[in-house]
């Protein structure tokens, strides 16, 4: 990804782990659009300062005409499970959008003749 992505850490100290976690999953997206113009993660530590608190994660996304989000409510153990798992459901969403700006979409015949 040419832009870097713009990291977040809320409720907890800066973790280098996560971080590098973010910057893999969000060097892959350019596979699928290579016209990003943002992208933005916040990653919501565990409440409580125990092991195995519910980790939580945000991701703006920006691309021309429209800002793609996902945010994963805290419902995973594993910072990096959660990471993965949000960057899944922005990269389906970031797949659909490139589909309608390509023009990829299917045309019912119905429609056509009105």
């Amino acid at each position: 990804m040419t832009i870097a992505p713009q990291i977040t850490f809320r409720n907890m100290d800066k973790a280098p782990d996560l971080e590098a976690a973010v910057r893999k999953e969000a060097g892959h997206l350019d596979r699928f659009f290579n016209r990003i113009v943002s992208c933005r993660v916040a990653i919501n530590g565990p409440r409580r300062q125990e092991p195995g608190g519910l980790y939580g994660v945000r991701v703006d996304l920006g691309v021309p005409g429209e800002t793609l989000a996902v945010d994963q409510t805290p419902a995973l153990h594993d910072g990096r499970l959660a990471i993965h798992e949000a960057f899944q459901q922005i990269r389906r969403q970031l797949q659909d959008y490139a589909r309608r700006k390509r023009g990829d979409t299917k045309h019912h015949l119905e429609a056509e003749a009105l």
